[in-house]
């Protein structure tokens, strides 16, 4: 038997209509992912269906808005960006301590008067960044990911036994760079130009 496949418009049409047969397939279709990303975020499958059910429900008060339209991105890419921003928004509100890892961006929350423009542009930016923060060197990683976590080059310096300060800040530069050489050479990138 062949899976239905619907397109964006008649997705959010089908939310709008509480259309059950649209609302099996987004489940059949979409929890697997979102499942996996929050657990590769520390969570667990309970809190998984948490997030998946409540990024539905953010979707489906977005599409009572009539004019609501997804144009520059696939139904999945905005949904996984909106389950994704869920579960930061969770973490932050129970206050819990996010442990980054050599996957992890960082938690910027989408708010709901960002243009989609913006939505669609971070869930890139942060799908670019996973794809290749694993190219660079395992210090390079560890750098990037305590400067996401918010610790000074004084304080990193003393955690990874490195002469000082200022060495943290010169690695720093050249591991962005890299990171950043890297992502602009990816076709998608041209995207976000």
């Amino acid at each position: 038997m062949k899976k239905d496949t619907f397109s964006t418009s008649e997705i959010l049409q089908g939310i709008r209509d509480g259309n059950d047969k649209i609302l099996h397939f987004i489940y059949d279709s979409y929890y697997h992912a979102v499942e996996l990303m929050v657990l590769k975020k520390n969570g667990d499958k309970d809190l998984a269906k948490d997030i998946f059910q409540e990024a539905l429900v953010t979707m489906y008060k977005l599409v009572q808005d009539e004019e609501f339209s997804i144009k520059q991105s696939s139904f999945f890419t905005f949904f996984y960006a909106l389950s994704r921003n869920t579960l930061f928004l969770h973490y932050r509100s129970v206050k819990k301590d996010i442990l980054f890892d050599s996957k992890e961006l960082h938690d910027n929350e989408v708010k709901f008067d960002d243009t989609m423009d913006q939505v669609i542009n971070e869930g890139l930016k942060e799908l670019l960044f996973h794809k290749y923060i694993k190219s660079i060197s395992e210090k390079c990683r560890e750098i990037i990911r305590l400067i996401i976590k918010g610790y000074t080059s004084v304080i990193i310096a003393k955690m990874l036994k490195f002469t000082s300060d200022a060495y943290v800040r010169k690695r720093k530069k050249i591991c962005l760079k890299a990171l950043i050489e890297m992502i602009k050479k990816d076709p998608k990138s041209k995207e976000l130009l």
